[in-house]
């Protein structure tokens, strides 16, 4: 089980304690059908709104600046991975009632391909519970990586849920840094 921010962030923990409302997120999930890009929407909304400013889903990102292919398909799939690469915290979020395999993929090539798995939250709507491939399921319990179910289309529950999250990690690994430095 992860710990400590630095387990989940990793080495470069020092800056992330000193401006924790600057960590940069990125919301990986299904964009369609249409409202579930909505849903990953109001989430990035409220976590940026209670503080987390730097919070951004894939599509936020233009493709003026930066095309990857002409391949549509083959443009997306190299963004997400160079945008993953480039972020403190990657939350996949898995929602009911949808075709996962866009965040499957992503979370298997940056977790599993990268193995930066200290830079992984996963979040999965209970009805979905079952419909997570084994090949997740085993990731996640083999690396014990963080993940959190969630009622169905409950947004702010879910935007709650890792705002606490991230907060109660972020106190813990402060509160060992107090302990380390003054006992």
């Amino acid at each position: 089980m992860v710990n400590t921010i630095g387990d989940l962030y990793g080495p470069d923990i020092d800056k992330i304690l000193q401006k924790s409302s600057e960590l940069n997120i990125l919301i990986l999930g299904a964009y369609r059908p249409e409202n579930m890009y909505e849903r990953l929407k109001t989430i990035r909304d409220c976590l940026k709104e209670k503080g987390f400013i730097n919070t951004y889903l894939v599509a936020d990102f233009s493709d003026d600046i930066i095309r990857f292919h002409d391949d549509e398909d083959i443009h997306w799939t190299l963004k997400s991975n160079f945008l993953m690469k480039n972020f403190d915290l990657n939350l996949f979020i898995f929602f009911a009632n949808c075709d996962n395999s866009g965040p499957t993929d992503e979370f298997n090539y940056f977790c599993y391909e990268i193995g930066e798995f200290f830079r992984c939250i996963v979040s999965y709507e209970e009805e979905h519970a079952g419909n997570i491939s084994s090949r997740i399921s085993a990731k996640i319990k083999d690396f014990k990586l963080r993940n959190i179910a969630v009622k169905e289309g409950d947004d702010m529950d879910t935007c709650e849920l890792l705002f606490g999250f991230i907060n109660l990690v972020l106190m813990k690994e402060r509160n060992r840094i107090y302990k380390e430095h003054h006992f």
